[in-house]
């Protein structure tokens, strides 16, 4: 009983310790904001007496009123910045814990989508899976509202010395969907990570030089940025859409990148990414050893229940981006060069096999005019890089021996964004992503890309009974809208947004029923509240 009474008493004090840490921390804060005050109070009974001072004699007027003028601009100045300053102090935007601040982020989204062919999709649109017109969904239109889209993030950050600050954001939203996830009554749709890293930047010798470390995972490096290559500064089209827009280069997935810049004005950065394979094509018989995914349900997703397949995969893929900052006739200039290698990977005849894909790929970002039209471009060429764009064409297809082939695909993206108010945001945007053919047909078999003995007669004709056996070549898009914010203060902001699309996904030409083309058209309303 004894020694419990005495580890009682000493837990006591450990945290009568604590709480009295942390009333002298708030006492301590108390008191600057009041010395604040207090300055703030003198300064401003200056100012008001400097500038209702008598006129003083005739003679030494413009020396006199001189000094005065820049003694008032002085204190006008002061008292601006300590109003700032005990504006933070009493109404922070980041929360002191223990040796860090927190930063809360993310906003409340309700949206209504319209499409005028069904196909079944929330937020995110499958570019790549317009229906065509034989399909008798097709033929119906799709509405819904969805809030999935909301978003929660949090930055936490901490400066283990004067040379190294150290970091970790997560961010999350809602489009996760469990297996028993649906509309009809509950709408439990599941959370899902969307990025969740730490960083480390330490500063080298004078300061003139960072280096950077990230580690979890993020918007790919081959993602555009608008400052360096920094994370949290990405570029994604200011679209409703959450696929965005064909043509934009992106993923998130886990990744270890290390970067460097010098004196914030040049960038080097290499990254080593999770990879992922996306195939097409017809997959050759007589193969029974071929293995190109781990089976669905095998465990991945924790419990044996993902019913999503993922390839099997030897190595990461790489990617190296080099960046510039500056400014060029007044304006602000964001240039950035990326390369990446690829491997995709198979196990064949009872042997491993790899394959190299790359890409590369530009960017560019500009004020046209400072403050009232920006402008970015981006455009991206390689064998095996589909899955790097926002219509998901595929990486790779299967030669007739099982062998895989990475496909040719180019992606181009352009985009002005005006600023007629401070309230005001209207865009234009528009994309491609295309898919060179490789193809072949070995005893009546159709295998690759692009072969021109499918058979597409019947994709135009609804309730055809008539073949539809097409493949994409290319998705394109154009795309306008506006966000409008309603209201803003320090207690956040409130933002309208409508965005009109057109998308058309281009087919092969076959020699039965040519190159059929289906078309969407989507509307989104966006009402957003942004809290922190």
């Amino acid at each position: 009983m004894k020694g419990s009474k005495s580890r009682a008493c000493r837990a006591a004090r450990r945290g009568a310790g604590t709480d009295s840490s942390v009333r002298e921390e708030i006492a301590q804060l108390r008191a600057e904001i009041a010395d604040l005050r207090q300055q703030l109070a003198e300064q401003t009974a200056t100012t008001t007496r400097l500038a209702a001072a008598p006129a003083p004699a005739p003679a030494p007027v413009q020396t006199s009123n001189a000094a005065d003028t820049a003694a008032i601009a002085t204190l006008t100045e002061q008292n601006a910045d300590l109003q700032r300053r005990v504006a933070k102090m009493e109404k922070p935007d980041r929360l002191p814990f223990k040796g860090i601040s927190i930063t809360p982020g993310g906003f409340l989204e309700m949206t209504s989508i319209y499409r005028t062919h069904n196909q079944g999709a929330d937020i995110a649109s499958t570019f790549n899976n317009i229906p065509f017109p034989q399909s008798h969904v097709a033929n119906t239109h799709e509405f819904r509202m969805t809030a999935r889209q909301s978003r929660l993030s949090l930055l936490a950050e901490g400066d283990a010395s004067k040379q190294t600050h150290l970091a970790m954001y997560g961010e999350f939203d809602f489009q996760a969907a469990g297996v028993t996830a649906n509309s009809n009554q509950s709408n439990s749709y599941s959370p899902r990570i969307r990025n969740l890293y730490g960083t480390i930047d330490q500063k080298l010798g004078s300061g003139d030089i960072t280096a950077h470390v990230l580690f979890g995972q993020n918007w790919s490096l081959a993602t555009m940025n608008s400052k360096g290559i920094t994370p949290r500064a990405e570029v994604t089209p200011p679209v409703i859409e959450a696929q965005y827009v064909p043509g934009f280069t992106f993923t998130r997935q886990p990744q270890v990148r290390v970067a460097v810049d010098f004196d914030k004005k040049w960038w080097f950065a290499l990254s080593l990414e999770n990879p992922q394979t996306t195939f097409t094509g017809t997959v050759p018989s007589g193969f029974p050893d071929l293995v190109t995914t781990v089976p669905a349900g095998s465990g991945f997703g924790g419990n044996g229940i993902a019913e999503n397949a993922i390839s099997a995969n030897r190595y990461p893929d790489v990617i190296g981006k080099v960046a510039y900052e500056g400014k060029f006739a007044g304006r602000t200039l964001h240039i950035e060069a990326f390369g990446m290698v690829r491997d995709f990977y198979e196990r064949l005849n009872g042997t491993n096999h790899d394959v190299r894909g790359w890409g590369a790929g530009g960017s560019i970002g500009t004020q046209i005019i400072p403050g009232v039209l920006d402008a970015q471009f981006s455009g991206t060429v390689g064998d095996g890089i589909g899955r790097y764009g926002a219509a998901n064409l595929a990486d790779v297809t299967f030669n007739p021996d099982g062998t895989l082939t990475p496909l040719r695909e180019y992606m181009l993206l352009g985009g002005l964004t005006a600023h007629p108010t401070k309230m005001l945001d209207i865009y234009v945007f528009g994309g491609e992503e295309w898919e060179d053919a490789h193809w072949s047909t070995v005893n009546g078999v159709n295998y690759g890309l692009g072969n021109p003995n499918f058979n597409g007669t019947g994709c135009l004709i609804e309730g055809s009974p008539l073949p539809c056996t097409v493949q994409t070549r290319a998705v394109k898009q154009i795309t306008a809208g506006f966000w409008q914010r309603a209201l803003q203060g320090p207690w956040g902001r409130v933002q309208l947004g409508l965005q009109y699309s057109r998308t058309w996904r281009e087919t092969f030409n076959v020699n039965q029923g040519g190159a059929p083309t289906a078309t969407q058209n989507m509307g989104f309303f966006s009402i957003r509240y942004y809290p922190f």
